[in-house]
């Protein structure tokens, strides 16, 4: 019994050294790639041509008949094309570069993109490697000091800081938050004609029914994926 126990942990400890030499093989997008998809991502998941795309993605095999599928339960085209973006962060190297040139060649007025695209990762590739930003260590301007930012503390205490910098924009941070346009209208009409009382009361709203899981972080990447950017930024730099 000795040694059918120890056969037995020897068998497992080989299958779990295979399983991890296996998983560091796949390789995921390049560096170039992963930084256009992100700078760009906005963009991609609001303008992409989906239904003149889908076609050639499984055509050419960089989505499986699952992913195909779930894909197709998603009927809001933004969050669908969004979906997509998030497959395609797991793909090889050389995915991306494959779905950009698919994308410059649609039947499309926005066709052009991805020949953009594809001239972005050119350049990026063509820059020299630079350190990478550690987001607990900041640079403030006119401060030599370098808070940590912690990006797990709610986002409650920052909602009256950050709603001017959202202003009329709100509704965009709302969709993205997963409220319905219904649920839009509602906000505008317990608070009309004042956009910063409408954005303050839906943030207030989404951290009633959310409560510690709204996050600074989770707000953060809300405000960039709204295309918020500059309010997203200015979120990383305050503190309590």
């Amino acid at each position: 019994a000795t040694i059918l126990y120890s056969s037995s942990r020897l068998q497992l400890r080989h299958l779990v050294e295979l399983l991890i030499s296996t998983d560091q093989l796949i390789k995921m997008l390049s560096e170039a790639e992963e930084s256009v998809l992100t700078s760009n991502y906005v963009n991609i998941s609001r303008d992409l041509p989906y239904d003149s795309l889908i076609g050639e993605i499984k055509a050419n095999k960089i989505i499986d008949d699952y992913e195909s599928a779930e894909l197709d339960t998603i009927s809001h085209p933004i969050k669908r094309n969004k979906s997509l973006l998030d497959k395609l962060r797991k793909k090889p190297s050389g995915t991306f570069v494959l779905f950009c040139k698919l994308y410059s060649n649609v039947r499309s007025v926005q066709s052009q993109q991805g020949a953009d695209l594809l001239r972005k990762i050119q350049d990026e590739k063509a820059k020299p490697a630079r350190p990478g930003t550690d987001l607990n260590h900041i640079t403030y301007e006119n401060s030599n000091r370098q808070p940590a930012v912690d990006l797990d503390e709610p986002a409650k205490p920052y909602i009256k800081k950050i709603y001017r910098d959202i202003g009329v924009d709100w509704p965009k941070l709302a969709v993205e938050l997963d409220y319905s346009q219904n649920d839009i209208k509602r906000f505008k009409v317990d608070t009309p004609n004042d956009s910063d009382e409408q954005c303050i009361a839906m943030l207030h709203n989404y951290q009633r029914k959310h409560g510690s899981s709204f996050t600074k972080s989770k707000l953060e990447k809300a405000l960039r994926e709204s295309d918020l950017g500059e309010a997203a930024d200015k979120l990383l730099k305050l503190s309590l």
